[in-house]
């Protein structure tokens, strides 16, 4: 079906054309697209879906852990005053490959400890606020842990 609409103004003649084009659907056609839309979505949800579930996996045995945790609160307790409990939540694999300890002293204060997986030497420690302070004899160089 075709439309002509004449346009005129200042003595220029424009013949403009429309044209419909009836837009037929056919039921496969829809519905193929559709189902591999659909098909589509659902395979990159579960990609990020079960990639997200294998990268926070542990990557230490739980002999590691267990020996991380026991050196991380030595250092704890022998390097700071007034230390009453230590808890310790996690032991997990930095991006450089190094070993973090993460852990609440005294039921309040947060603290992350980086230490060496092969010889368990700690080697920073960040400190949450509310933190106990150092103790003096270990301002200078580490207290034995």
């Amino acid at each position: 079906m075709e439309k002509v609409f004449l346009i005129e103004k200042r003595s220029v003649k424009i013949r403009v054309m429309i044209i419909n084009f009836p837009v037929i659907y056919k039921k496969g056609e829809n519905t193929l697209r559709k189902n591999i839309l659909y098909g589509s979505i659902t395979v990159i949800i579960l990609t990020i879906l079960l990639g997200g579930c294998f990268m926070k996996s542990n990557d230490f045995d739980e002999e590691t852990t267990k020996r991380a945790g026991e050196t991380a609160e030595s250092y704890v307790k022998n390097n700071y005053q007034d230390i009453e409990t230590i808890e310790i939540e996690e032991v997990s694999k930095t991006p450089m490959g190094g070993m973090m300890v993460r852990g609440i002293v005294n039921g309040q204060s947060e603290f992350s400890l980086s230490m060496d997986e092969d010889d368990f030497t700690v080697q920073s420690i960040g400190e949450g606020h509310g933190f106990p302070d150092i103790k003096k004899e270990c301002k200078e160089m580490d207290c034995d842990y």
